[in-house]
């Protein structure tokens, strides 16, 4: 089994990453009464796309091919909203709220694969 994954765009020089860890049940734990049904979860640790290639869809296109590896995969994902970039906590949380994702009081948010 993979125990991180790195998903990206390389365009005009530029390249947009999408990282992805094992979650070794730490940031499960925020979610007590989910049932993440054993199946392996992974943490979204860091999704950057550069300045100049921005409003271009391209994040939205690295989370599409994210969410469908994990449900080939069978596998869970968990990202917190930390909004270090342009977008601020609300548009981070409306974002990933398009790919399933819940968000609890804490800005973490969880998605359970999909069959």
């Amino acid at each position: 089994m993979i125990t991180q994954k790195t998903f990206y765009k390389k365009i005009e020089n530029r390249i947009a990453v999408l990282d992805i860890d094992l979650d070794l049940g730490g940031y499960q734990k925020e979610f007590p009464n989910v049932n993440f049904q054993n199946k392996p979860t992974f943490w979204i640790s860091r999704l950057s796309v550069p300045e100049k290639l921005r409003n271009k869809k391209i994040a939205t296109t690295l989370m599409t091919e994210l969410i469908n590896w994990l449900d080939n995969n069978e596998y869970n994902a968990i990202i917190c909203a930390n909004p270090y970039g342009d977008l601020n906590l609300n548009q981070l949380i409306k974002l990933y709220s398009k790919f399933g994702f819940t968000f609890n009081e804490h800005n973490i948010g969880y998605r359970l694969y999909q069959k």
